[in-house]
């Protein structure tokens, strides 16, 4: 599980502002659909520039509530991977997955994601991946 390496935002304050247990992240109670990670794509400098720990933790929490709502009946195990690219004016996202999600699933989450409250910024561009997990 990667978060980060530098003091930025390590994996254990991560998981603790998320609320998930940094050692084990499925202790969240057997949750069929969980997050499992995120992973920083731009400069760590960039995020420490442009945004804050406390501004991911809302956007990814937020992202994690549709991803329970959208895909809490669907068929596991999968994983899912959200690709976000986000500038102070909004932000795209990209979808890729593995295991018997259905195409209308996939839309579905790629909807309610695209069109989440935008990630707090100072200017710039940032890029990350926000992986959730989908048991049987």
């Amino acid at each position: 599980m990667i978060v980060t390496k530098t003091p930025w935002m390590d994996r254990h304050t991560w998981h603790r502002r998320i609320g998930i247990d940094p050692i084990n992240p499925r202790s969240k109670a057997g949750e069929k659909v969980y997050f499992d990670h995120v992973r920083l794509l731009s400069a760590e400098e960039a995020f420490e520039k442009h945004t804050s720990v406390e501004a991911m933790c809302t956007f990814a929490r937020a992202a994690e509530a549709q991803a329970k709502k959208l895909l809490g009946k669907a068929a596991g195990p999968a994983n899912v991977l959200a690709q976000f690219e986000c500038t102070e004016k909004g932000h795209s996202v990209g979808i890729n997955y593995h295991g018997p999600l259905r195409s209308e699933e996939i839309q579905g989450l790629h909807d309610a994601l695209s069109s989440l409250a935008h990630l707090t910024m100072k200017g710039g561009t940032l890029k990350f991946q926000i992986q959730f997990n989908v048991s049987q």
